[in-house]
């Protein structure tokens, strides 16, 4: 069973590892109608459903789904204009509500309509002999494993019913998107069990075990799960990144960063776009061990791109006191130190304003000067970027032990954050940190290898007595992963590993805020295309010579990049070709390299070449004959691509991987993302866009 199926707490969805995501994509049919294509509206229906009460099951309350319902309630009916009364939201409801609610929600939907289902709470595990790893997927419904409530509301709700009441709904229509903000792995972190949507396994067997008839392969519909089967979904306070200390200001990490996403789009995009988005946020927030999955037809377009477009002028909802509420927030974009103009005819003085406080749908700003009155419009003139610093906690397997490694960790990291580490914080409360600096003696067998993608997570520790051989220090994930391999110091060499330590930390950070890139920034007309190059066991020749006709090597593609060909493998070689699809205008096109050692280099064009070696001409492609990039180590591999109506200096983004210092940084490509918003924006608009392969040995 493949990772997402165990994340998305849907069976259907593993057809695409079984058959392949060609046979699925083709079986799924390219042309199929959506809703309203040619004639009305789509009709949209919704169903939310939140679990935060979890006191009767014995696990941890979680404070967020609520918040993320009605988060997600609120994009729907504003941003995309679905009816209220097309809304259902489910707040705690058990296992036979739940069912309920799907069968009312089968009876409502009509052929071709669209429908959105969105699950925030607990995911667990419940055993099935029969599954290849041994298990089943759950929610844990409310009132679920207290032994109070009868029949299968004291159950878990198994992936395998999903799937059966899921089922009727893909025979009416192929826009059927499935959303679970949970985690489905029974590996909880160890540490701070706050906020990780996570439930321990089921030990007894469901009744419905082997009772549930097989479900055909769904030929449509998107499928997304917040999390990989072995990381962790967590919830934490959208302001500061950490623990959700205020309730109301709590929201799952997924389901955030999807909704403001969503509320980005722009008629036209497909649900892959969006999720895209949301998953370059969250895959390159420091804070944050989880990468989102996605499966399904990500190529229909949102809601048959029948909404508005977004206008670059905001609302002033009211005014009073000298304060004004805009009609932008968080899920807009919006930030705090932000400026604002009022939009005013040509002899008028417009009014400045200043945002304040920032909430997920509204902003309220200070006025600095001129009047401004309730219904007039403002447009942004000054986007005010924040970059929070990372936040480290110290902390040991043997607090009595290792006190005095504690304490010169400590003073060592902090005596460089002022210079070298300017961009990370000490953090003296665990559960505030971004990232901990763990001091273990692991036991026997803790550095086995792993398979690729999988995450090394804290060893077992063996207790230390009398005189204790120096720790090992592990940079891990406020979920307890490990952040790389290469992440672990034997401080028994002090003075060579910390050296290597600060380095690791800084190019570890810049790295991350060359991924957050894919982030930012417009959509932009190019695209890339990948051929993958593929040597027979043991031919080690150099990719050009592979390339050459006869060489014995496969080739596969060209190829669109987020639908490979093959999946690449170590030792092969990729090479891009890049794509404008604008009829009227020349864009600039630049591919990094962002390699498991964290070393950021050129693609295309070649490091040496002038800014007009980037150029595309109008509708035509750019390609480099001759230049390769090679997967030459194992983990994860980011591709990205960087497009710009004007060239920028690729070489700023080079570094050279761990151990090694930085060599430059990011000042002109930083640039042009200033220039996307503000009084700046005719200077030109840029965008990218990143993904990422596991690569394994074949």
């Amino acid at each position: 069973m493949n990772a997402w199926c165990r994340a998305a707490a849907a069976r259907l969805c593993c057809s695409l590892r079984r058959w392949g995501l060609a046979a699925f994509m083709a079986a799924a049919g390219a042309s199929a109608m959506a809703a309203g294509e040619a004639g009305d509206p789509p009709v949209v229906h919704a169903l939310l459903i939140g679990i935060a009460d979890y006191e009767a099951a014995g696990l941890a309350a979680l404070k967020g789904p609520e918040n993320d319902v009605k988060l997600m309630r609120e994009v729907l009916t504003t941003r995309f204009h679905v009816p209220p009364a097309n809304v259902r939201l489910l707040l705690n409801p058990t296992h036979g509500a739940i069912e309920r609610e799907f069968v009312a929600l089968r009876q409502r939907v009509k052929p071709h309509d669209f429908v959105y289902i969105h699950y925030s709470g607990h995911g667990s595990t419940a055993p099935d002999p029969a599954e290849p790893r041994g298990e089943d997927q759950t929610w844990v419904a409310f009132g679920a494993r207290a032994h109070k409530l009868a029949g299968l509301d004291d159950w878990d709700v198994l992936d395998k019913e999903i799937a059966q009441w899921l089922q009727p709904l893909y025979e009416l229509t192929d826009d059927v998107v499935f959303v679970s903000d949970s985690c489905h792995s029974g590996t909880v972190s160890r540490g701070l069990r706050t906020g990780v949507r996570s439930g321990e396994p089921v030990v007894r067997a469901h009744p419905l075990l082997g009772k549930l008839p097989p479900v055909p392969p769904p030929a449509g519909g998107v499928r997304i799960g917040a999390a990989r089967d072995f990381e962790t979904a967590v919830e934490l306070d959208h302001r500061s990144g950490g623990a959700c200390d205020d309730p109301g200001r709590c929201y799952g990490v997924f389901t955030w960063n999807w909704a403001q996403a969503l509320r980005e789009s722009r008629p036209g995009e497909a649900w892959g776009d969006v999720f895209d988005r949301a998953n370059a946020r969250i895959t390159t927030a420091p804070t944050i061990y989880q990468r989102p999955q996605i499966e399904g037809r990500a190529d229909r377009a949102v809601f048959a791109g029948r909404f508005a477009a977004l206008t670059p002028s905001v609302e002033v909802v009211s005014v009073e006191g000298g304060k004004a509420v805009l009609n932008t927030g968080a899920l807009s974009g919006a930030s705090v130190g932000s400026t604002y103009r009022s939009i005013v005819s040509a002899d008028a003085v417009p009014a400045v304003l200043k945002l304040t406080s920032v909430e997920p749908l509204t902003s309220t700003a200070s006025v600095q000067s001129g009047a401004v009155r309730a219904g007039q419009l403002a447009s942004e003139t000054l986007h005010a970027y924040v970059a929070p610093r990372i936040r480290l906690h110290v902390a040991a397997a043997d607090p009595r032990a290792d006190a005095e490694w504690v304490a010169k960790l400590r003073k060592a990291i902090d005596d460089q954050t002022g210079g070298i580490l300017s961009g990370f914080v000490i953090e003296d409360a665990a559960e505030r940190a971004d990232w901990w600096l763990y001091l273990v003696r692991p036991r026997e067998g803790a550095d086995r290898p792993l398979g690729a993608g999988a995450a090394r997570r804290l060893p077992e520790p063996r207790e230390c007595s009398g005189r204790c051989e120096a720790p090992q220090l592990w940079v891990v994930s406020r979920q307890g992963a490990l952040m790389d391999e290469r992440m672990r110091f034997q401080l028994a060499r002090y003075d060579d590993e910390m050296s290597r330590l600060v380095n690791d930390l800084r190019g570890f950070a810049w790295s991350q805020e060359v991924r957050r890139l894919a982030a930012q920034g417009n959509a932009t007309p190019v695209r890339m295309r990948v051929t993958v190059l593929r040597p027979p066991a043991g031919d080690t020749r150099k990719c050009a010579e592979g390339s050459a006709p006869g060489s014995g090597w496969a080739r596969f593609g060209p190829s669109p990049v987020d639908a490979l060909a093959t999946k690449p493998v170590l030792g092969d070689c990729l090479s891009v070709e890049l794509d404008n699809h604008d009829a009227e205008r020349s864009w600039y096109g630049y591919v990094i390299a962002i390699g498991p050692d964290l070393a950021v280099q050129p693609v295309m064009p070649e490091p040496g070449a002038g800014s007009d070696a980037a150029r595309i001409p109008p509708g035509e492609s750019l390609r480099a004959p001759g230049r390769f990039y090679r997967l030459s180590q194992a983990g994860r591999e980011t591709l990205m691509l960087m497009a710009s109506d004007g060239p920028v200096r690729v070489q700023a983004l080079q570094q050279s991987g761990l151990r090694d210092e930085p060599k430059s940084r990011l000042e002109s490509l930083l640039a042009t993302a200033a220039a996307r918003r503000g009084e700046v924006e005719t200077t030109g608009t840029w965008g990218a866009a990143s993904v990422d392969f596991e690569i394994a040995a074949r």
